[in-house]
C-alpha cells in the first residue's frame, strides 16, 4: 500500500525484493513462519527527511534508478539532479548484524548504476565508468576527505580542552587532520603517515587504539574534524579518539 516511484528501483537483493516509494526505501521478503506470507518493510526511517529531500530534487521521479551490489552489499540509489548533469547518490549497506546503514555522496555525478559479473559500472554524463574494488591497485591516487559532525565532548556551553587524538587506522597514505571550532576557524592541524608495515600493524603487546596517537593541545567548546588521506592502496579509518585533560 505505497506504491513505487520508479520501477528502476526495483531490485533484487538476495531473497529480498527492494524498492523505492514517496515515503522510503522498502524490501519485500517471505515470512520465516510459513514462507508463503510476503512482510514488507521500511529501511529508511531514520534518514526520512533527507530521503524526501532527495525525492523533491529531482525533476520527474521516474528518473530515479538503482542497483544492488551483491558483494559489498550495497543498494545504490541515484538522484538525477534537474539540468542533466549533477546526480547525487544514496547508499543503503546491510551489516552482517542486518542493522541498515546509510551514505551520501556525489562520485562521478552518476545517473545510473549496473551489476554484472562481479563488477559494478556507474553511468553519468561524461561516460560509463568501471567502479574499482577496495582492494585493487590503481596508478590513479584518490583523495578520501572525511569531516566529523559538530562535537561537543557532552556540555553545550563549557570550554573543553584536549590534550592529544588517538587515530585508529591500518592500509597505508599520507593523512591530514584539521579541527575547526563551532565559528569556523580552523584552530588546530597535523600531518602523519599511516603504513602497513609490520611496526605499525601488529603490535603484540600494544593496543591498537594507542599505534597513531599524537599530542595535539587546543580549546574549544566544540568543533568539527576533517581527515583529508592520499594513498595508492586500500585505507582504512577505524575511528578518531579525543583526549580531554581534566
Amino acid at each position: 500500500n505505497v506504491g513505487c516511484v520508479s520501477h528502476a528501483t526495483i531490485t533484487r537483493a538476495g531473497s529480498d525484493i527492494l524498492f523505492c516509494s514517496r515515503s522510503g526505501v522498502h524490501s519485500l521478503r517471505r515470512s520465516v513462519d510459513n514462507g508463503i506470507t510476503i512482510e514488507g518493510t521500511e529501511l529508511s526511517e531514520k534518514i526520512d527527511i533527507k530521503y524526501r529531500e532527495l525525492i523533491a530534487s529531482v525533476e520527474s521521479p521516474e528518473d530515479i534508478t538503482a542497483t544492488y551490489d551483491p558483494d559489498m552489499s550495497q543498494y545504490h540509489i541515484f538522484f538525477p539532479q534537474k539540468g542533466g548533469v549533477l546526480s547525487k547518490r544514496l547508499t543503503l549497506t546491510v551489516t552482517p548484524e542486518g542493522k541498515p546503514k546509510w551514505s551520501e555522496g556525489t562520485f562521478l555525478n552518476a545517473r545510473c548504476g549496473s551489476f554484472q559479473g562481479g563488477r559494478l559500472v556507474y553511468g553519468s554524463s561524461g561516460g560509463i565508468y568501471d567502479i574499482a574494488k577496495i582492494e585493487e591497485e590503481s596508478d590513479v591516487h584518490p583523495e578520501m576527505v572525511v569531516t566529523t559532525p559538530v562535537l561537543w565532548h557532552g556540555s553545550f556551553t563549557e570550554t573543553k580542552t584536549v590534550n592529544s587524538l588517538i587515530i585508529q587506522a591500518d592500509g597505508s597514505g599520507s593523512a591530514t587532520l584539521e579541527v575547526i571550532d563551532d565559528v569556523g576557524r580552523t584552530i588546530g592541524s597535523l600531518s602523519f603517515e599511516i603504513s602497513d608495515s609490520a611496526d605499525d600493524n601488529y603490535f603484540p603487546d600494544v593496543p591498537l587504539s594507542r599505534q597513531y596517537e599524537r599530542k595535539l593541545e587546543m580549546r574549544y567548546r566544540a568543533a568539527q574534524y576533517r581527515l583529508t588521506i592520499n594513498g595508492k592502496g586500500l585505507c582504512r579509518i577505524i575511528g578518531i579518539g579525543v583526549i580531554l585533560r581534566k
